[in-house]
């Protein structure tokens, strides 16, 4: 993603609790995520569909947080994120 699109997306957030929710349909599994705390993990908007900010290589995860143009944020790691839970 270009720095000129990530700066015109707008961010969703999704409280840790509520991605962590078991739930039916996809899982994201064992993967590193940007959180912006007190508002929880970031989410993007494609084509109108909802895209995670996260990633399997945790230094990927490390470099958007470092360019992160939205608040605070900081890297965590995840077991599981079902994404029906984030809908």
């Amino acid at each position: 993603m270009s720095d000129r699109a990530a700066k015109t997306l707008k961010y969703t957030y999704v409280p840790l609790e509520v991605a962590a929710k078991t739930a039916t349909g996809k899982c994201i599994a064992n993967s590193w995520w940007v959180y912006a705390p007190g508002r929880g993990l970031a989410f993007y908007r494609l084509h109108g569909e909802l895209r995670p900010l996260c990633n399997t290589d945790r230094r990927v995860i490390d470099l958007a947080v470092k360019g992160w143009t939205d608040g605070a944020a900081e890297v965590v790691y995840m077991d599981a994120v079902y994404m029906s839970s984030c809908a």
